[in-house]
This record gives structure tokens, C-alpha cells and sequence, in this order.
């Protein structure tokens, strides 16, 4: 099981703190390379919620949740 990543703990809603996936974490839940990505982020296709004090992206859960029922829409014909 992946763990989450808390970052910069500012609240999501009350009681509660964003909990962000790594871009590693993000590949292997998606089945693709960090690579691709980076790719999806310059195309706007998967945008990042934020980046650490490296740069480097970071994703909340919720946001792939969207993200793949968005492609499983899109496979079964609905435009999104």
C-alpha cells in the first residue's frame, strides 16, 4: 500500500490536512512513467495541486479519483 505525503499541513477542511501523492506514487497507481507525467502536466491534461520545496509535483488523492473517472467517462463515449 502507498503511503501519503503531508505537505506544508495547511487544512483541506476542518479537522482535516492535504495529504499529497509523490509523482512516483502517482506513476505506479497509473501504470505509467513519471515521464508521462510530467508530460500530462505541460499538456494540462493531469495538473499537479501542488509542488514541494524541491519542485517537484505533488498530487491530492481527489484529484486522481476526477482524473480517472474523466478517462473511464471518455472510454465509454462521454464527452468530459
Amino acid at each position: 500500500m502507498l503511503s501519503l505525503v503531508q505537505v506544508e499541513r495547511q487544512p483541506l477542511f476542518k479537522g482535516g490536512f492535504n495529504m499529497y501523492l509523490t509523482t512516483g506514487q502517482v506513476a505506479r497507481l497509473l501504470c505509467v512513467s513519471q515521464v508521462t507525467l510530467a508530460r500530462w502536466d505541460r499538456a494540462g491534461r493531469l495538473v499537479p495541486d501542488a509542488r514541494d520545496s524541491n519542485g517537484n509535483r505533488l498530487y491530492l488523492q481527489a484529484t486522481l479519483e476526477s482524473y480517472q473517472r474523466a478517462v473511464q467517462c471518455q472510454k465509454g463515449g462521454v464527452a468530459v
